[in-house]
């Protein structure tokens, strides 16, 4: 029997959707360092935010609302920043509550403390810079077992001063931060066996402000990331950002379902495992047999540094009806 497809679709209908990276992860996972869950977030104002899980890989995952946009996540052994590094994605096509009609939002994650994350969420429209309630989607990946890692710098928009991450991934050498070109960064992973033509990247931006990140897949392996100010969206800041890298070799291992790089047209550029995908002009049906939010958890990534999805924003939504 084929599970009703997700529908996922860019920010602003203004745009087109270029690419998206996406993964998907069995619940439970078959290998414990990889938490993830989807979480259904209610509520306009602080008072009367609620989170409640649809599923989660391990019971231990905890959460909290710091206040209204902002959602506290902790891991089972307080498993944090110096550990791993956490992704998450909106999973809801607007957020109906709090702006309605404003398909999709932009998310980022940061820190309350070294081992307690805090997913912040933001409005889309440009200019606003206010934080809102959504539905997201998470997954956290040990620095051992997954090349990933997080940049941060010393002062708002400075450079690059700090890089923790997996063994062989440097601030200096495997991450560049260039000189002149804020918020672009170069990722070099073709010595660790993380050539972007047989894996994707996921990132996020690692702040709490109104910053988002996006990839983009070089043709000589490599990878750039871009971190941009959702306030004003032809600006580009220099500040956090996470990145984990997934290959398309570990399909059908520690709970690693599909993944894929999508064009605009709902072509995949790269990918593994079995799923579909029909669609184009910014909204894409995927998938993937035999799951729904209940069995796994869908991440998405924006893809950036072409000439018309250099500001896209993504989201997705289960729809059953489809």
């Amino acid at each position: 029997m084929l599970i009703p497809p997700l529908r996922l679709s860019i920010a602003t209908i203004r745009f087109v959707l270029i690419a998206l990276s996406l993964a998907i992860f069995d619940i439970p996972s078959l290998r414990a360092e990889v938490f993830h869950g989807t979480v259904e977030v209610t509520g306009t104002n602080n008072a009367t935010t609620a989170l409640t899980p649809v599923a989660l890989s391990d019971p231990g995952i905890g959460f909290s609302s710091g206040n209204f946009g902002d959602y506290a996540v902790t891991l089972p052994g307080g498993l944090g920043v110096n550990e791993g590094v956490l992704i998450a994605a909106i999973a809801e096509l607007e957020s109906a509550a709090t702006f309605p009609g404003q398909p999709t939002l932009a998310a980022t994650d940061g820190l309350f403390t070294p081992n307690e994350y805090s997913v912040s969420v933001f409005a889309s429209v440009t200019g606003l810079n206010v934080e809102a309630n959504a539905d997201f989607a998470f997954a956290w990946f040990d620095h051992d077992d997954w090349l990933c890692g997080t940049m941060r710098n010393a002062t708002n928009n400075g450079p690059a001063s700090s890089l923790i991450a997996s063994t062989g991934i440097n601030l200096g050498s495997e991450f560049i931060d260039p000189a002149g070109t804020g918020g672009e960064y170069d990722l070099d992973l073709t010595a660790l066996n993380g050539s972007s033509s047989d894996g994707i990247l996921l990132v996020n931006g690692a702040k709490n402000e109104d910053n988002y990140a996006l990839s983009r897949a070089n043709n000589d392996g490599t990878f750039t990331i871009f971190c941009r100010d959702n306030f004003n969206d032809s600006f580009l800041e220099n500040d956090p950002v996470n990145f984990v890298y997934l290959s398309k070799n570990d399909i059908g291992t520690d709970g690693l379902v599909a993944l894929g790089r999508i064009e605009q047209d709902s072509d995949v550029q790269v990918g593994g495992g079995t799923f579909t995908t029909i669609g184009a002009n910014g909204q894409i049906l995927l998938q993937i047999l035999g799951h729904s939010p209940e069995t796994g958890t869908l991440l998405v990534s924006h893809e950036g540094g072409g000439t018309v999805n250099d500001d896209n924003l993504l989201s997705f939504e289960w729809r059953p009806d489809f």
